[in-house]
């Protein structure tokens, strides 16, 4: 199992219904995805890794939790969405061993199966919007943002 941001390899593929012999941890992280996720959460909600954190904390309100969690499952289905679209190439239809057969993924209905993941994903999307737009963040503060000497201590003396 590899983390990938708010979610891993593991929640990824139980969305499919698979296990690592059919879908193995570099087969999903070689495709960027914490790259492209990171990217993603950036555009539309800055502030993700303190809410995120904050929604973990021992001390978070259900509010905040619910969050975290929301951020969790969004993450997840991000990233289910981008590895289907490579799975549908990648993924054996036929496997043999010369004596039994077996036939997975051809019957699966992989547009909607996507489209599905992408209502979820919207529906997440707009549920942490509205949270992290009235869940107050505290403000990060940096130091010496403005500090401009008047004298120079070096010539003048203090």
């Amino acid at each position: 199992m590899q983390s990938i941001i708010y979610t891993d390899t593991d929640q990824i593929r139980s969305v499919l219904g698979v296990d690592d012999q059919d879908l193995s941890d570099p087969q999903i992280t070689d495709r960027n995805l914490e790259k492209e996720l990171r990217l993603d959460l950036l555009s539309w909600v800055p502030t993700h890794a303190a809410s995120y954190e904050l929604g973990i904390s021992g001390s978070a309100t259900d509010a905040e939790q619910s969050i975290a969690d929301s951020l969790n499952l969004y993450c997840t289905y991000f990233c289910t969405i981008l590895v289907i679209k490579s799975l549908q190439l990648s993924a054996p239809k036929s496997v043999s061993d010369g004596k039994n057969a077996l036939s997975r993924f051809d019957t699966i209905d992989w547009q909607g199966l996507t489209l599905h993941l992408k209502e979820r994903l919207a529906f997440y999307k707009v549920f942490i919007q509205d949270a992290a737009s009235s869940t107050p963040i505290a403000p990060v503060y940096v130091l010496f943002q403005g500090l401009s000497l008047t004298t120079d201590p070096i010539t003048t003396g203090i």
